[in-house]
């Protein structure tokens, strides 16, 4: 194995830029293998793997370093969540491009090739991501870029849809998913790194954002092909949800919303926002799920207990715009597809 290994990093090639994938661990020895396996089998020729672990307590590092020494491995301290750990690695990386992929993930061999073409052809491109199947179910989608509205809904396109080819052109989205997503390095040092107040959840989300505002384009390619073993989908089979990650996920998507919009914009669509997090209140209330309802209102409660610390990111923010909010207004657009999803989801028996 520990020879196997060594084709996970490459020697540089004149023509060929390198790439830095980077992978943020938190005990996620039942997936690393196949994930760095995939690696192995990819058919781009200069790349490093850079393994970011947030105090695994599961023996991954040491099985990583064990079978495949070529990984270089920083470790954390104490877990710093998604954002935070990615952004540890991104410091560290040498590349050109930057690959953010997670652990329960497994790439198809031509997966990178696809993205770094696409970041190639156009300059003008910030972000790509990959297309998303199930790791369990192939031919099942995830992701096919996503759409997102400022009430605090973001979505992805072709959730639990038969891959029928029906998004395999290459296109404009509003984000791509961070478990498999490329940016250009320089963009980190144009609009910042990830945002680590995010923890987990919805940190791609407002990363893209930040890359349309900056004045560059986040694209979706059907081609980059990824497989992975998603925590909300297992959530789904369970019929139970994670407190930590409703509380999580409704913090942020509110802090995308007054981080990154107009005065008035906020002004208007905050209080709808708040209104929509009392719906889920009501939603989780309803299947007798007490501790999310219960996350859904702290959740509000952190964002009026951090609101100082909101605002000065904003001012920072607002600094780096270089396009119009109403430009890019088709871009926060998803009320529609949200009523759609939530009725696809709530009817979900897809893996039992």
């Amino acid at each position: 194995m520990a020879s196997e290994a060594r084709s996970l990093v490459y020697l540089p090639f004149k023509n060929k830029p390198l790439i830095s994938i980077i992978i943020v661990n938190y005990n996620g020895m039942p997936y690393l293998k196949n994930c760095l396996a995939s690696l192995q089998r990819s058919n781009y020729p200069n790349s490093e793997i850079i393994l970011v672990d947030n105090a695994s307590n599961d023996k991954s590092v040491e099985f990583v370093k064990e079978n495949y020494p070529c990984v270089r491995i920083i470790e954390n301290k104490q877990n710093l969540g998604f954002a935070a750990g990615n952004n540890v690695g991104i410091i560290a990386a040498l590349g050109d491009y930057i690959f953010l992929l997670n652990p329960d993930t497994e790439i198809e061999p031509s997966c990178i090739q696809r993205l770094v073409e696409v970041l190639e052809k156009d300059p003008q491109i910030g972000v790509c991501g990959a297309k998303l199947l199930l790791v369990d179910k192939k031919n099942i989608l995830q992701h096919a870029g996503g759409k997102y509205h400022v009430i605090g809904i973001s979505i992805d396109r072709g959730m639990l849809e038969l891959d029928k080819g029906q998004y395999g052109k290459i296109e404009e989205v509003t984000f791509v998913c961070g478990a498999a997503m490329m940016v250009r390095r320089k963009l980190f040092s144009e609009i910042g790194m990830l945002d680590p107040t995010f923890f987990l959840y919805h940190e791609e989300v407002d990363f893209c954002i930040r890359t349309w505002f900056h004045g560059l384009k986040v694209v979706y390619v059907p081609t980059a092909v990824v497989y992975h073993k998603s925590g909300y989908i297992t959530e789904l089979n369970k019929r139970a949800s994670n407190p930590l990650t409703v509380f999580h996920k409704h913090k942020n998507t509110l802090i995308i919303l007054l981080k990154n919009f107009s005065p008035l914009t906020v002004l208007f669509w905050f209080p709808v926002a708040i209104l929509y997090k009392f719906f889920w209140i009501l939603v989780f209330l309803t299947k007798k799920d007490g501790p999310s309802a219960l996350a859904v209102l702290k959740s509000i409660l952190w964002i009026f207990q951090n609101l100082d610390k909101i605002m000065e990111n904003r001012r920072r923010m607002s600094k780096l715009k270089t396009v119009s909010e109403r430009s890019l207004s088709h871009l926060f657009k998803a009320a529609g597809d949200a009523w759609y999803v939530f009725k696809k989801l709530s009817k979900f028996k897809l893996l039992k």
